[in-house]
């Protein structure tokens, strides 16, 4: 296993300072296209959690353009359940898995520490 770098964002993760952190940590992974994985879980309580991510999956692609990100989204909304909040066919966790696996870059952002923490 390879290690990698953590940066932990408080908020702000789409601000102009965020897209700042998002470039820096790009530009150390060396390779473009850049492939990207977000996280949906902590927020997967919500109903909206998709949407919530398509809008930052959105920002990466036009912000950060130079690196062509390639986004694919995770939902493991909730452990243990074949649905996610809203009621979509969540991926099993061995696809999830795969997608963390095979990502440059894992982005898990907006939503509950608490409920990320208890479903991861």
């Amino acid at each position: 296993m390879t290690s990698g770098t953590l940066a932990l964002l408080g908020s702000g993760e789409t601000s102009s300072q965020g897209r700042k952190i998002h470039d820096y940590l790009m530009a150390r992974i060396g390779t473009v296209p850049v492939r990207v994985a977000l996280l949906e879980t902590p927020v997967g309580f919500q109903p909206n959690a998709h949407d919530v991510y398509q809008k930052i999956g959105a920002y990466l692609e036009k912000s950060l353009q130079n690196y062509r990100p390639q986004v694919e989204y995770v939902a493991a909304h909730r452990k243990e359940s074949a649905l996610d909040a809203a009621n979509r066919p969540s991926p099993s966790s061995a696809d999830a898995e795969g997608l963390l696996l095979e990502a440059d870059y894992i982005f898990s952002g907006p939503g509950s520490p608490t409920y990320a923490a208890r479903n991861l």
